[in-house]
């Protein structure tokens, strides 16, 4: 009886470790200015319904899975702050917030690389300040 006690409670362990951080992706690789997978899309007024005025705009497109998303949108202040900041992360961070919180991504549709952002980086950095610190009121 012990025996099945300590293997059902070490499968409990497991699967909530695997719940809070998902395994499959390497978080280090993911966050790299390197290796950012991503698409932008121009999506139609039926897409955005929660948007208000349907209009049609380009989004960032990264395939993530839903437990992902969410485990990325529980990160705090600190951690996009910290990613933002390194010069080996910013750019895919910045793309990432803009997959996570829907912003627009007209912006992406010339300007495919890192070093073609840095003139506008403070300026996101800025704008994501503002929306961590709306999200803190909420």
């Amino acid at each position: 009886m012990t025996a099945f006690l300590f293997i059902l409670l070490s499968i409990l362990v497991f699967i909530t470790s695997n719940a809070q951080n998902p395994k499959k992706i390497d978080w280090d690789k993911y966050f790299s200015n390197d290796s950012v997978k991503y698409h932008i899309l121009l999506v139609s007024p039926s897409a955005l319904s929660k948007r208000g005025p349907a209009t049609m705009r380009y989004v960032v497109d990264i395939d993530m899975t839903e437990k992902e998303r969410k485990f990325l949108m529980k990160k705090d202040t600190a951690f996009w702050q910290a990613h933002l900041a390194d010069s080996r992360t910013d750019w895919a961070t910045n793309i990432i917030l803009h997959c996570l919180y829907d912003e627009d991504a007209f912006f992406f549709i010339n300007n495919k690389t890192r070093e073609q952002w840095l003139f506008k980086k403070e300026l996101d950095i800025a704008k994501w300040r503002r929306i961590f610190l709306l999200a803190k009121k909420r």
